[in-house]
């Protein structure tokens, strides 16, 4: 706000109709109250000197308001001739919603559209995927997943893993006898995408379809499917000691590769990608009954991905 055009307009409207000069003895008056008017002091801030003279002279301006209208409305001196002119308020200029600054990190529970940001693994630690994400989706922070909406049995996973290696037997995973899900796996692979692509098609545990090549900006990988056994095959499978009380049947073995099939007739849509050293596998978990709008939903999330080393 402009303080003194403000205070020119005030003055200007109550003196449109009145006298335009004032009696010497209410100079006078005027004149002495400020000389013996305290000043407040001023914060001990940087300009505070600019500070003091701007109050001085907005005190000033301000008793001669006073004394302006205290005068004219003194008996035998004529009054004000009618009403002021009403001053407008101030019109508050609307504040516009800052933009967004980017992505921001995957919060747990359902989801308002947007862009989100995740940690897909614990090493490297920098790298980052950031995704568009529509509404109703859940996120799972703490498992670095989504959930299509509604999620059920026959809901779909997105998931990040990262393999050392895989079992020949999947079902038959516990080699060392301990239940532990991270020990490694009996089949050992190379490091890159193709390496891994070629160790999946080869084990007859599960179906696999043709791979096909995938691009995410600079880095490049390899798409496929795996469809896993029913129940008669589940059902036999080795268990964690303590944990779930059914057979669990482990792909991939390491320690952040601890997806494993989640019932019967499960299938994996694997997303091999090489993002400048670090093999990311993203897995599209879901069931021949998952609804298939939710299906092309989650393809689209894994189609935004932008992966930062």
């Amino acid at each position: 706000m402009n303080h003194r055009s403000d205070i020119d307009r005030v003055m200007q409207v109550w003196m449109a109709d009145g006298p335009t000069a004032i009696p010497d003895r209410v100079v006078d008056v005027i004149a002495a109250r400020i000389g013996v008017q305290r000043q407040r002091r001023a914060w001990p801030f940087p300009r505070r000197t600019i500070m003091t003279r701007f109050k001085l002279a907005a005190g000033l301006a301000a008793a001669i308001v006073v004394a302006v209208v205290a005068w004219q409305l003194l008996p035998g001196m004529g009054g004000v001739g009618g009403q002021p002119t009403p001053i407008p308020s101030p019109t508050a200029i609307p504040t516009s919603t800052p933009a967004a600054t980017g992505p921001v990190a995957l919060p747990n529970g359902i989801l308002s559209a947007g862009s989100y940001r995740v940690q897909p693994v614990s090493d490297p630690a920098t790298l980052s995927v950031t995704m568009d994400v529509p509404a109703g989706w859940v996120g799972y922070p703490a498992n670095v997943a989504l959930a299509s909406p509604g999620s059920s049995n026959e809901g779909i996973v997105i998931g990040f893993l990262k393999a050392d290696g895989l079992f020949s037997d999947p079902c038959q995973w516990d080699m060392d006898g301990t239940g532990a899900y991270d020990q490694p796996g009996d089949v050992e692979i190379g490091p890159t995408v193709d390496d891994l692509v070629a160790a999946l098609q080869a084990n007859s545990s599960y179906t696999s379809s043709t791979p096909s090549s995938v691009t995410f900006g600079e880095f490049q990988g390899s798409e496929l499917e795996l469809q896993l056994p029913g129940d008669d095959v589940l059902s036999t499978c080795d268990r964690e000691p303590g944990g779930e009380p059914k057979g669990l049947f482990y792909v991939f073995s390491g320690k952040e590769a601890g997806w494993y099939a989640q019932g019967p007739d499960n299938r994996f849509r694997l997303t091999i990608v090489d993002v400048d050293g670090t093999r990311l596998i993203v897995m599209i978990n879901y069931f021949e009954a998952s609804p298939q709008a939710d299906l092309e939903a989650a393809r689209a999330i894994v189609e935004s991905f932008e992966f930062t080393p």
